[in-house]
């Protein structure tokens, strides 16, 4: 991609000191998609995000500056665009690749199955089931 930096394996393979925390900011999907990109590169321009993601400019940078709020990204304007416009660049904090690692590692715990009761709770408060039951099922909602 010709608007991308690559980082020096920004994926740090080393969990080590790094918690499971599911964080409902990055989980919603275009916010988890941005992260996991921005997490393997030391920046990308806003137009490469937005292309890859397949969105508008409003909605990229919407999801973009939810995560530049927590402190997870960070947009940089620079000189030299087509046409002497400005690009703006994003990349991921060390508070946000943490934050990111927390988070992926807290869905391989789900998906494995291992999810502590305090990982249900959160989810469920991040918009799960109200007040922590089960889902209705077949059997359940047959009268």
């Amino acid at each position: 991609m010709s608007g991308t930096t690559p980082g020096e394996d920004a994926s740090q393979g080393d969990d080590a000191g790094v918690a499971p925390r599911f964080d409902p900011v990055i989980h919603e999907p275009m916010r988890l998609r941005i992260c996991g990109m921005l997490a393997t590169m030391a920046g990308m321009r806003f137009g490469d995000v937005r292309d890859a993601l397949g969105i508008s400019d409003a909605m990229c940078s919407r999801h973009l500056h939810a995560l530049a709020d927590r402190g997870y990204v960070e947009l940089e304007r620079h000189c030299g665009g087509v046409g002497g416009h400005p690009v703006v660049w994003a990349r991921l904090t060390p508070v946000g690749r943490t934050a990111f690692h927390e988070h992926v590692l807290a869905l391989e715990r789900i998906v494995s199955g291992h999810g502590s009761a305090g990982d249900r709770r959160v989810i469920r408060d991040a918009g799960g089931v109200p007040g922590g039951g089960r889902p209705p099922t077949a059997e359940t909602t047959r009268g």
